[in-house]
């Protein structure tokens, strides 16, 4: 090789390496651009009120929001970023991206969202089935009026007897309500889209107070009464132990689980020894309401995990929560309040008569479903 090729060489080799560290340079700049806008992008977003913050990046915002997103999650995951181009000087913002990517299907917060979704998706299936089958007793009627009075031409008009005419009318109610519940869950489901949006925009507290408030829904007698079967066993059991003669510390004990509204508190050993002995029927109903109801609650369970006070929307519970919790609790989850007490502690027998009146109104829905079916 000759003086002039090894010159041209060296030059090209002092060339090459300069728009190398010009460019890994640029990288580095451009993720670190990128970091601290997320962290500008979170700071905005902890002095937006709750339920502003996706209009106000709308509004505000030149880049779309999932542009938003991702910078949030490079602020986020800052230092698992820097660490990873210090060891690849060539890390791009999108292969950063990728780096900290997170199976998000399988987070509890996307498990508890697919189950209110399926949950939905089901009533509406099957109300759309009882409004089928109400249609066609109908016309099943409409049919055997027309031939008998095809029969008998003198009685036309007055072969619909007045039961005929009640019937027609507990089948006209029923689809009109099974309409409703369509109409609600469908609502429901529009709102869940939103709530993963928000999700997907790292909004996760808004999101999360959010799904709590449809997955509560499913409660709803419009809707789907999950979770309330097990609830109405659970507070008739107890209401039949405090009459029992015990000790007043195993009564008070009890008393206090059967004024507690706020969550669903399973049977301790000590009051399933007793319904045993003593009531074994209303044991045998909470347990077939488990079964009935399982999934519900341990949806509503995990959802605690995720959730708390400060994530509930505006409402009249959000309103309880500031009115009774400290601001550091309130910034814990529910699960974590439940777990140590406090949350018992703050509502403690205040929704006592409330619950009554609730569970009232349910059992009466029932039990005028059940009279309805035979």
């Amino acid at each position: 090789m000759g003086e002039i090729e090894k010159s041209q060489l060296g030059v090209l080799a002092r060339k090459i390496n300069e728009e190398h560290r010009a460019f890994t340079a640029a990288l580095s700049t451009a993720l670190e651009r990128g970091i601290h806008c997320g962290e500008l992008l979170a700071l905005a977003k902890e002095h937006c009120p709750h339920g502003t913050w996706l209009p106000w990046l709308e509004e505000n915002f030149e880049g779309a929001t999932r542009t938003a997103q991702e910078y949030m999650r490079l602020h986020t995951h800052r230092d698992e970023i820097r660490s990873k181009y210090a060891d690849s000087a060539h890390l791009s913002i999108g292969e950063a991206l990728k780096e900290i990517a997170a199976p998000r299907s399988q987070t509890p917060f996307s498990e508890v969202l697919g189950y209110t979704r399926s949950e939905l998706r089901r009533a509406i299936k099957d109300a759309r089935e009882h409004i089928d089958a109400a249609q066609e007793r109908r016309a099943e009627q409409d049919a055997r009026v027309a031939e008998e009075e095809k029969r008998h031409p003198e009685r036309k008009g007055k072969v619909l007897t007045r039961l005929d005419e009640h019937t027609r009318a507990i089948w006209e109610h029923g689809v009109a309500e099974e309409r409703s519940r369509i109409a609600t869950a469908e609502a429901l489901l529009a709102g869940l889209d939103e709530v993963e949006k928000m999700w997907n925009l790292d909004a996760e507290g808004e999101a999360s107070g959010w799904l709590r408030e449809k997955l509560i829904a499913l409660a709803f007698p419009l809707v789907l009464d999950r979770g309330e079967r097990y609830r109405l066993a659970l507070w008739d059991a107890r209401d039949h132990l405090v009459s029992l003669p015990m000790a007043d510390a195993s009564r008070r004990e009890i008393e206090r689980r059967l004024q507690m509204s706020t969550a669903t508190y399973d049977l301790t050993d000590t009051e399933r020894m007793l319904l045993t002995t003593f009531a074994p029927d209303l044991l045998t109903e909470v347990g077939a309401a488990w079964e009935e109801d399982k999934d519900y609650e341990l949806a509503i369970r995990k959802m605690e995990t995720f959730t708390r006070p400060a994530d509930v929307p505006p409402s009249r519970d959000h309103k309880g929560y500031t009115e009774r919790l400290s601001e550091e609790q309130m910034y814990r989850t529910f699960a974590d309040l439940r777990h140590t007490g406090e949350l018992e502690a703050a509502f403690q027998g205040e929704d006592f008569p409330e619950r009554q009146r609730q569970l009232s109104v349910i059992a009466d829905a029932c039990a005028g479903r059940q009279d309805e079916a035979e």
